[in-house]
């Protein structure tokens, strides 16, 4: 594995404090951004916990809250989570349009390790909590599903009732859109949901699409059939298995299309285009236009203040790409980004948390493959507390850098990163490790470098 040496390549500080590491990158591009910009995610988050508790109501006794916010593309989905001190848990999943995405409960009164009890409620009854509740939950997919039986159970271990749908659309099915939906027998509550949902989709009507025997006689064409011998064993015992002769395809996939008559070679999925979503800083679109849930928490309204100082994503992201030393330019896209709470807590005593980036870079002439990097972002402070970065590339080139050079570059980036903490360590004694490690005739392509802390 060869790596470039104009990357940052490894952990470069702990947030315990308790280590550093540093590798070499290029000196004559060094930047040292200030990392004092601030921004604001409040309207997000009570926005979030607005139109989660319209969806479902959280009991007063789950008073621990804490929150997280993944972004995958344009969009974002908030993570809350409200616990009680005897185990009990609320958690939902809510977009940036007020959709609920996902929910479960956990309630610690049930001990599902008690004898197994019987159902006081039939399935029949059941199902219709749980198609009630999603038309209350989410009328936006109420009247486009249709339960697949084949996936909907009765499990007794968690004394519930399990129903599965896929979604429908003019009397044709989209079975990669999916919801699914628990019903505690004993409780008549709902214990988990999951919505698996490409919503604003147009679907072009059947109206003018080609018979069904004029498609199937356009895949008879397409499809390459040969005679194999396939292995088939009934019922996993060795003694079990044999061989069978079989026609089978050997193409793979084929599918129609019902207005062209085209045949297609791959599985497509046919969502046309993204999802079309408000931006959750600018409210949550009309959902909470007319909410009923005006008060928050405590704690839910300490965490709202707590978002006020953190920096948005966009900041976080600016702070990674001016500093010249990671060489995150704007050939890298950033792929996925989270905001996240840490362990420890910050000096004054609020919860901390971690802007998480990974970004994607462009192939280039004479590279393997695309290089990509990872980086946690400080959201409070803006210091950068990991990064490294990945690039299998051309070992042709010329290595510029020794062990002295190499080191000037790292206590920089340090510096300018992370001063204060950086003035109270001792390089490691048995720093830099070298690569190539294994093989001392090569040139070393990077040198790293382990700082300790120290104490008076």
């Amino acid at each position: 594995m060869k790596r470039a040496i104009s990357y940052i390549l490894v952990l470069l500080m702990l947030i315990s404090s308790m280590g550093i590491s540093a590798i070499a990158a290029d000196p004559s591009k060094a930047n040292t951004a200030a990392t004092s910009v601030t921004g604001s995610d409040k309207v997000g988050l009570s926005a979030a916990i607005t139109a989660a508790k319209n969806k479902f109501s959280v009991p007063a006794e789950y008073k621990n809250f804490s929150y997280s916010v993944n972004d995958q593309g344009n969009e974002k989905v908030w993570q809350l989570n409200w616990s009680s001190v005897d185990g009990g848990s609320v958690n939902m999943s809510i977009d940036d349009a007020g959709r609920l995405r996902n929910y479960s409960r956990y309630d610690p009164t049930y001990n599902y390790s008690n004898k197994i009890k019987a159902p006081l409620i039939t399935r029949t009854e059941a199902q219709k909590i749980a198609e009630t509740t999603l038309s209350k939950v989410a009328p936006e997919i109420s009247g486009h599903f249709k339960e697949n039986t084949s996936n909907s159970y009765y499990y007794t271990g968690s004394y519930t009732y399990s129903f599965s749908y896929y979604r429908i659309e003019n009397n044709i099915p989209l079975t990669s859109n999916t919801v699914s939906i628990e019903i505690n027998f004993l409780t008549k509550q709902v214990t988990s949901l999951y919505v698996n949902w490409n919503y604003d989709l147009k679907f072009p009507a059947p109206e003018g699409a080609i018979s069904l025997k004029d498609a199937q006689e356009i895949l008879k064409k397409a499809l390459h059939v040969s005679l194999e011998y396939r292995i088939q064993n009934d019922t996993g015992s060795d003694d079990a298995v044999k061989a069978v002769l079989v026609y089978n395809n050997v193409d793979g996939y084929k599918s129609v299309d019902p207005f062209t008559g085209k045949v297609y070679d791959q599985n497509y999925d046919w969502s046309n285009g993204k999802d079309d979503v408000s931006k959750m800083r600018g409210g949550m679109g009309g959902n909470t236009a007319d909410s009923k849930i005006d008060g928050f928490t405590e704690e839910e309204l300490q965490k709202i203040s707590e978002s006020e100082k953190l920096l948005t994503a966009d900041d976080a992201d600016k702070i990674i790409r001016t500093n010249k030393l990671l060489a995150i330019d704007d050939s890298y896209t950033l792929t996925s980004k989270s905001l996240n709470s840490a362990y420890r807590k910050t000096s004054d005593g609020n919860s901390s948390y971690l802007w998480y980036f990974y970004y994607t870079g462009k192939i280039v002439k004479n590279n393997f493959a695309a290089p990509s990097a990872y980086a946690a972002v400080d959201a409070k402070t803006g210091e950068i507390l990991s990064f490294s970065s990945y690039n299998i590339n051309d070992s042709s080139g010329k290595v510029s850098y020794n062990e002295t050079s190499a080191k000037k570059i790292a206590d920089q980036f340090l510096t300018a990163n992370s001063g204060e903490k950086f003035k109270n360590t001792v390089k490691d004694d048995e720093s830099p490790i070298i690569y190539p490690e294994y093989d001392s005739a090569k040139q070393p392509t990077s040198f790293s470098f382990y700082y300790a802390r120290t104490y008076n």
